[in-house]
């Protein structure tokens, strides 16, 4: 079982990261735009989110790693978002950073585990294909997927809803059973 551990603080660093990556996306990519524009009008472009959501999700899996490089890489990276996001509630709001961690969530099986190395091989393929923009976007994506997928809250769902569907899905792959 994983020692992951998020907090308020922690929380707070993943909804800064969503909110800074909505915000570019909905001023550049998310307002319907008129027609006239390459026969594209009035459709919002969801595309420009896939680095981000994808490297969310490979946050988020990663954090429900058993162990492993994957698992301890999570592990320091809400460790690291916990002592700064603390300290920004802190010094900002005046306000403490309990645990919010989501008690008994589904870690990842082995067949889990297998579309999470998938995954990461795909995301790293995509890092090394593109330019510094996205992968600041890809960073910021796999913090957010750290620290807001094991959380108790609707922040968390994620967790709850991709955890299962990766082993149900790695199982049949790797086993031949869910």
């Amino acid at each position: 079982m994983s020692s992951h551990y998020v907090t308020a603080g922690s929380v707070l660093v993943g909804l800064l990261m969503v909110a800074g990556r909505g915000v570019f996306w909905y001023r550049k990519h998310g307002r319907k735009s008129g027609a006239g524009k390459g026969g594209e009008g009035g459709k919002r472009k969801i595309a420009p989110l896939g680095p981000f959501l994808w490297t969310m999700t490979l946050g988020t899996l990663s954090a429900l790693a058993t162990g492993g490089l994957m698992g301890k890489t999570a592990e320091g990276v809400a460790k690291s978002s916990n002592r700064f996001g603390d300290q920004l509630l802190s010094t900002l709001a005046g306000a403490n950073s309990p645990g919010v961690t989501r008690q008994g969530i589904q870690m990842l099986s082995q067949g889990g585990a297998v579309l999470l190395v998938v995954l990461l091989v795909a995301c790293l393929i995509w890092w090394w294909c593109h330019g510094w923009r996205i992968k600041v976007e890809m960073v910021c994506g796999y913090i957010a997927g750290v620290t807001l997928g094991p959380t108790a809250g609707l922040a968390g769902i994620a967790g709850v809803i991709i955890a299962p569907i990766f082993n149900i899905g790695g199982n049949w792959i790797v086993i031949g059973h869910g």
